[in-house]
């Protein structure tokens, strides 16, 4: 098996000024991605691997006490019957004001979706979707980014930002499913 994810330099800049809200210490990101760094065909991840559902699961479970912050499309496209993700603490971000979600709490900006998370014991995931991996990855309370990554080109229109800054640090598995060979690894800064 042999995976190659798309590296190459990108400008980035820091927009975060000094802010009096709390926030956790670090969050880390979950994210699947096609060997383009695709994650997303026609408002939907276009492969359906349980595998790769199980890890995530897991990974964001964890003690019961976790948060999943993830941008209000990415809301949208899981199904209902999962809405809100169970054993987490879901936080959704909108530019709408006042929008009211069903099942999970609503913040206007990553910063304030962070102080929210703040008041919980467990870890806390940013899971998507593209606007909000950009904001997270250049966040300087950024740890690990816990990538599926999925040795196949699905043709997707959405993609996860180059992760430069960021070196593969540890493979946590690897599958095949449906056709499709996959690993899990993680990510950090440095």
């Amino acid at each position: 098996m042999r995976f190659s994810l798309r590296t190459s330099k990108c400008i980035t800049t820091n927009t975060h000024r000094s802010l009096s809200l709390k926030s956790p210490s670090k969050f880390d990101l979950v994210v699947a991605m096609d060997r383009k760094n695709g994650i997303a065909r026609d408002g939907d991840m276009p492969w359906h691997l349980p595998g790769d559902l199980k890890f995530f699961a897991k990974l964001t479970s964890g003690s019961g006490d976790n948060v999943v912050i993830m941008g209000r499309k990415t809301w949208d496209t899981i199904p209902k019957r999962y809405r809100p993700l169970p054993r987490r603490r879901n936080i959704v971000i909108s530019r709408q004001p006042g929008l009211m979600v069903e099942g999970a709490e609503c913040a206007t900006s990553l910063d304030l979706a962070l102080e929210m998370a703040s008041s919980s014991t467990g870890s806390v995931f940013v899971i998507g979707g593209a606007q909000i991996y950009a904001l997270a990855l250049e966040h300087p309370s950024c740890g690990s980014v816990y990538v599926t990554e999925i040795n196949h080109d699905f043709g997707c229109q959405v993609f996860f930002p180059l992760l430069n800054g960021f070196s593969c640090t540890e493979i946590l598995g690897e599958q095949e499913e449906k056709g499709l060979a996959y690993r899990f690894a993680r990510w950090t800064p440095g």
